[in-house]
């Protein structure tokens, strides 16, 4: 198969099998990169996934939660979360706000919402493949 995921920058973010069989975690490694990069630099990407190799389901409900909810704090550590909403100050101050770490987070996942996106394609000669991703996620359609 080909490449299931690429930013539109070219790189590779790929989910693959290691000799053991178990699913490589490159993808989530990319989305949580991703996450913090928009969430704090607020900088915007294309996360394009195709059907020649698409990512399996575990990875597919991950993107899922990303573009349907928003809701990705689980995805970091407590010292990362940390991190980040104290990362947040400076766009914080730079706003003329006053800084609470619920603000800090509400903007860090707002950065994210409007700055990261996600593109699926699907040869069509891959019908199963499109019928099993409108099955399992069908609000990452809207």
């Amino acid at each position: 198969g080909g490449d299931s995921c690429h930013l539109l920058n070219g790189d590779d973010c790929s989910s693959g099998t290691d000799a053991g069989g178990r699913e490589d975690m490159l993808l989530f490694k990319v989305l949580v990169d991703l996450c913090r990069i928009s969430g704090l630099e607020d900088k915007r990407f294309v996360l394009h996934l195709t059907s020649d190799d698409m990512p399996s389901e575990q990875h597919m409900a991950l993107v899922h939660e990303l573009v349907t909810a928003g809701r990705i704090g689980h995805w970091y550590t407590n010292e990362e979360l940390i991190k980040i909403v104290n990362a947040m100050r400076g766009v914080i101050a730079k706003r003329g706000l006053t800084y609470s770490e619920d603000l800090a987070w509400e903007l860090f996942q707002s950065n994210i919402r409007q700055n990261i996106h996600v593109v699926m394609t699907f040869t069509s000669t891959d019908c199963a493949a499109f019928r099993q991703c409108i099955r399992h996620f069908p609000n990452l359609l809207e």
